[in-house]
């Protein structure tokens, strides 16, 4: 049920309808009476805190540049390190083929250490087989020798007994 608004109605002599005064109350804000004055503040009002909002947006969108300007500036300052970075990258590149090919000289060298350590090797050997050569000829000159020197022996004490069984007879 919709209840209908009386309203006390003046009429001035401009035959203009002014409404002075509600007989029930007022539930809503859209029943209120509204004057130009009012309105006019209200526009007035609202234009000034839309324009206060903007430039708080202005403000912001300052900030944001500044800090876009701060963010630029560290890039810079990351590309500055980035292309340093890539200097000492060059820098340790250099020193790898420096030490790779100090590697390959090593190894180079330790391969002719090892070739002439199997030449020594094979010189030792040749000489210790030559060595046992003449140690088995001077065994065997040992024993020649040996055996003459007993059989010099042999034949001085059976010359020696000769000698002596024959001055012994004679006496």
């Amino acid at each position: 049920m919709k209840t209908e608004k009386k309203h006390i109605v003046k009429k001035t002599a401009k035959k203009k309808k002014v409404i002075v005064k509600s007989l029930y109350p007022i539930r809503n804000s859209s029943d209120l009476p509204v004057t130009q004055g009012m309105l006019l503040a209200t526009q007035k009002m609202l234009s000034a805190s839309i324009r206060s909002v903007n430039k708080k947006t202005e403000s912001i969108d300052m900030k944001i540049g500044s800090m876009d300007k701060k963010f630029e500036s560290i890039d810079k300052r990351f590309e500055s390190i980035d292309k340093r970075f890539d200097s000492i990258d060059k820098r340790f590149d250099s020193i790898d083929k420096r030490f790779d090919s100090m590697d390959l000289k090593l190894q180079s060298f330790i391969e002719e250490i090892r070739a002439d350590r199997h030449q020594i090797k094979i010189l030792v050997e040749t000489q210790e087989s030559r060595n046992k050569f003449v140690l088995e000829g001077y065994e065997q000159l040992y024993h020649r020798q040996d055996g003459l020197e007993s059989k010099v022996e042999e034949r001085l004490k059976n010359i020696e007994d000769v000698v002596f069984n024959k001055i012994d007879h004679k006496e």
